[in-house]
């Protein structure tokens, strides 16, 4: 563990990895989701990871993402709740 300030990828006491702030963020929106939604991310992360050719996944994503029309919606945003 570092001395002083906590360093990306170091280990708090209790042997959590620090994450830095967009990280730690995401992480806590990630938390607020109910167990089938962690799962749906958790096999989607390991499909881009698992992948050779992530391109694809990445495009499919963003086209999901921006037919959601989350302002028109009302959509709240698990991280940050804006």
């Amino acid at each position: 563990m570092a001395t002083g300030a906590w360093q990306r990828g170091d280990r708090s006491p209790v042997g959590e990895i620090i994450m830095d702030q967009d990280a730690t963020v995401v992480f806590n929106g990630f938390l607020q989701l109910m167990a089938k939604e962690k799962m749906q991310v958790v096999e989607a992360v390991n499909e881009y990871f698992d992948s050779t050719n992530r391109e694809p996944i990445r495009a499919e994503h963003e086209q999901r993402f921006r037919e959601l029309d989350i302002v028109e919606k009302g959509i709240v945003c698990k991280c940050c709740g804006r």
